[in-house]
């Protein structure tokens, strides 16, 4: 269903100390005893020499081996190999893990690889449509003999949701990335929203805007009593925060948006333009740029412009996920003793919306590991990963923990006793670590190894072993004294994150995944559409008045549909329906 690629989630310590433990493991490996595997060499179509005896027993005391692995996530920082956390999983598994990441568009490089024949050990795939190419032109390898042998804890992690990892042929293609343990409790961050610098709101009592027409007004005041700001800034040109501001805008008009299509709620799947919440939605944005409320380099500038004049102290707001667009700006904030921040807040369009839907989340493990070809050790590299997958492994990967339970500089986590169980807390170390340095978490190694393993986005499962403190739900633990002043100010002694993420939530397993065959009608149709909409939708929000929007957008709406979106849109209604079918 996604054409677009999606991102992974950049997270702050909380997300990454979210613990997600699992209480069975082995020595080495769950499941695995490492035999002789001259079957599994056959079966897999890889080039491991099939008379090599796999090594048993203590990981630690394995040969070295190492595997190239693409993340879809642009620019993403990499942790050094003596980084503590990276290094601690080298010496309890001896595998170094190669990250590899493009330097912009995800579906261009993996084209290019498509055509070249180059790639990695192993790619992270987001989008189900890119992966089905990798699996047609035979790139990547069926897993199914590997998981059986050498998975057994990714498929206890898994249990009756397992048959959601097959493709149409029937395979696993796929070792699931960042998904959801059945019976597990979700822990939802909301990220996208809409970002205001608090020192005018200060000004104002403390005044939290709520609706576009708050947001509209408070725009205004800061043109006429604050010329040295820009009401909001966006950054139109990068198409992942355009992505994001459109997810962020139909999350403020209660709209379920997942990729390309709406989830109505008569049960239909729309083409997101089509969707009345949205077109009003984009025609407020327009509105704001019509009355110069809005940046007028917006519509050509990439990120990094806009958050150097975010950090610069030349903005006074904008829209989209919180970490990507102000994190950097509040970081240099602190560090300066600015009496200000950038806050987030999750706006309503206005107040006839019952429910906001800022936070889609889903268990229909759509991204995934994909094992190449290339790959000469296949089997090797499923025991290291099912290893990350038992509680052991994964606490290994997640960060350094002190079980005597003190808080000790050097550690990222420490175990405590609350109410006669076992818990894991956040140190005073990694607190301190987050709010003063933005390298933090890449000098650390955290998530190094989060594509292979389980969520960080679910916190209590029947078989966890150690919980995440209950006051680690209080999100003011990672806000520096600034930070607190402003929530006190604006009433709030303490955020319940979780909560605020689940009130703002909706469950996408039903429709997350549904995607068409690669150079089908319907797939070229849309990803023509895809590109089109990009461009035209930039160039409507700076339109010149209501009547030029509208017709723009109605003759947009109609392009669309001559280019075959109409048609893809039933195909994927028809693609729905067959997976209620089926799963029934």
């Amino acid at each position: 269903m996604r054409n677009e690629s999606t991102r992974g989630k950049k997270r702050l310590g909380m997300l990454l100390g979210a613990m997600l433990l699992v209480t069975t493991t082995a020595a080495g490996c769950s499941g695995n005893n490492g035999n002789n595997d001259a079957q599994q060499a056959q079966n897999s179509g890889t080039t491991q020499n099939a008379n090599t005896a796999l090594p048993e027993g203590d990981m630690s005391t394995w040969p070295d081996a190492e595997f190239s692995v693409m993340l879809p996530y642009p620019d993403t920082q990499v942790a050094a190999e003596d980084a503590p956390i990276v290094k601690q999983v080298y010496d309890k598994t001896k595998v170094h893990v190669k990250l590899e990441v493009p330097p912009s568009n995800v579906d261009e490089k993996l084209n290019i690889m498509l055509a070249s024949g180059e790639y990695p050990d192993a790619i992270v795939i987001t989008n189900p449509a890119m992966a089905q190419k990798f699996i047609d032109a035979g790139h990547v390898i069926p897993l199914d003999d590997l998981l059986n042998k050498y998975g057994g804890q990714i498929k206890e992690n898994l249990n009756d949701v397992w048959n959601q990892l097959k493709s149409p042929d029937g395979k696993i293609y796929r070792i699931p990335s960042g998904y959801i343990m059945p019976g597990a409790e979700r822990m939802l961050e909301t990220g996208l929203s809409f970002q205001f610098l608090t020192n005018v709101l200060e000004e104002k009592g403390w005044y939290k805007p709520q609706t576009f027409d708050d947001t509209t007004a408070l725009l205004k005041e800061v043109k006429e009593k604050h010329p040295n700001y820009i009401p909001m800034s966006l950054a139109l040109g990068a198409e992942g925060f355009f992505q994001n501001m459109i997810k962020t805008l139909a999350g403020a008009e209660g709209v379920r948006v997942l990729g390309d299509y709406v989830w109505t709620t008569d049960d239909k799947l729309i083409y997101k333009y089509k969707d009345p919440g949205i077109r009003n939605a984009l025609q407020w944005v327009n509105r704001l740029y019509q009355q110069g409320l809005i940046d007028k380099e917006s519509a050509v500038q990439n990120m990094d412009g806009l958050k150097a004049k975010m950090a610069s102290e030349k903005v006074f707001s904008s829209i989209g996920h919180w970490f990507d667009n102000m994190y950097e700006a509040n970081s240099i904030f602190t560090q300066d003793k600015k009496p200000f921040r950038f806050k987030y807040f999750v706006l309503k369009a206005d107040p006839s919306i019952a429910k906001t839907t800022y936070n889609e989340y889903g268990a229909n493990y759509d991204s995934g590991v994909y094992v190449t070809k290339k790959m000469k050790d296949p089997a090797r590299f499923m025991q290291f990963v099912n290893y990350l997958n038992t509680q052991e492994g994964n606490l290994l990967q997640k960060g350094v923990i002190n079980y005597d339970g003190e808080d000790k500089e050097g550690y990222d986590y420490y175990v405590v006793d609350e109410d006669g169980k076992k818990y894991l807390r956040s140190t005073t170390f990694q607190v301190n670590g987050w709010q003063n340095d933005e390298l933090f978490a890449t000098k650390r190694g955290y998530n190094t190894f989060g594509n292979f393993t389980f969520s960080t986005d679910m916190n209590d499962h029947p078989s966890f072993t150690y919980l995440l403190s209950r006051k680690e739900l209080d999100f003011s633990m990672w806000y520096d004294d600034e930070q607190k002043r402003a929530n006190a100010g604006f009433g709030e002694s303490g955020t319940d994150w979780i909560e605020e993420g689940r009130s703002n939530g909706w469950d996408s397993s039903a429709i997350s995944g549904l995607n068409f065959k690669p150079e089908s009608d319907e797939f070229i149709a849309a990803t023509k559409v895809n590109q089109f909409a990009y461009n035209t939708v930039v160039k409507l929000l700076l339109s010149a008045s209501d009547a030029e929007f509208d017709k723009g957008y109605d003759d947009f709406l109609k392009k669309a549909d001559d280019m075959g979106i109409g048609k893809a849109e039933s195909a994927m209604n028809k693609l729905y329906e067959e997976r209620k079918a089926n799963w029934k």
